[in-house]
């Protein structure tokens, strides 16, 4: 009876290209499914898991999962891991941090772009037909000072491309004692009243919950911008639509939310002086490509019993904390 390879089961988006190639390659089984929830057979024989944010995994999952000893998230993120449980079963957890800086810096400062210059309503007048140019006063970025909460590796990307396009940079990272890159460091409050623009790129835990809230907002310029390209929960979403709704200038550029997708009854639907995409901060060609491949040589690797980097949980001070 022959033996069968060891599977590596994979779901969710991943590079075609990245697939065919390393299944050429690899001596191990590789298995592409669109959803995981018919594949019960699949999952019992999977040695390794290669998932993105939209698989959901805990307690109950893992129970259909007999042979597992290695996940790994093709993300950045991993709050949809239940990282409690996977010690528990003795499975060893990865993600792939670098793969998705570029794009999602790259998306903040669309974000920051589209805020300053109107582009929904813009889009709305050349979409209904009547322009009417003098209700779209944009504002540059040359001289502006962008204010960055949270400088890690998205955070130091970010303030690259910014100060390419003429905006000064501050951070506020309570993590922090020295400033990365030549970024000045500033207390929370200071760099909240003194940016003009404010953009947020801090992970999702407790202390970051509802950091953006009514107190905080009230720090800012009335004509102020915020970009939200983290988590939804670090704001506090009501308390934004009422400073949206109360200030007309105010404008914020989201791509995160506290519920996902958008409920069709969000109040952030009917507001004009806000961006909305639907959490597509990682999602280009080159970065989908870029991180499958890194996920599936960490799989390899990992099932030739090697080394292999960005382990979680990870060894930092806010996750520790």
């Amino acid at each position: 009876m022959n033996q069968l390879k060891p599977l590596i089961l994979i779901t969710n988006r991943f590079d075609s290209s990245v697939l065919a190639k390393l299944k050429i390659e690899t001596d191990f089984e590789i298995q592409k499914v669109d959803s995981l929830t018919k594949e019960k057979a699949l999952l019992e024989r999977a040695e390794v898991l290669i998932i993105r944010s939209s698989t959901q995994v805990d307690r109950d999952f893992l129970k259909n999962c007999k042979n597992l000893r290695f996940i790994i998230t093709s993300t950045s993120g991993f709050d949809h891991i239940d990282l409690d449980a996977t010690r528990d079963l003795k499975i060893r957890c990865f993600h792939t941090p670098q793969a998705q800086v570029a794009a999602a810096a790259e998306m903040t400062l669309l974000l920051i772009m589209a805020s300053c210059r109107q582009w929904s309503r813009a889009q709305d007048q050349v979409r209904s037909g009547v322009w009417r140019r003098e209700e779209l006063m944009g504002r540059s970025l040359r001289g502006q000072t962008l204010g960055l909460i949270g400088v890690g590796r998205v955070g130091r990307e970010v303030a690259r491309l910014a100060t390419a396009v003429g905006l000064k940079v501050v951070g506020y990272d309570p993590y922090l004692t020295d400033a990365p890159d030549g970024i000045p460091m500033m207390g929370y409050e200071e760099m909240m009243r003194t940016s003009q623009i404010v953009s947020l790129h801090v992970p999702k835990t407790k202390r970051t919950r509802h950091m953006i809230k009514k107190e905080t907002i009230s720090w800012m310029d009335p004509d102020a911008t915020l970009i939200n390209m983290s988590r939804g929960d670090v704001i506090n979403e009501s308390d934004l639509i009422d400073q949206l709704m109360k200030y007309p200038h105010f404008t914020a550029g989201l791509d995160v939310y506290t519920r996902e997708p958008l409920p069709i009854d969000s109040r952030l639907l009917l507001l004009k002086n806000v961006i909305l995409t639907p959490h597509i901060g990682a999602t280009t060609q080159e970065a989908i490509k870029e991180s499958s491949h890194m996920a599936l040589e960490k799989a390899l690797l990992l099932l030739k019993g090697q080394t292999v980097s960005d382990e979680l949980p990870p060894n930092s001070l806010w996750y520790n904390e």
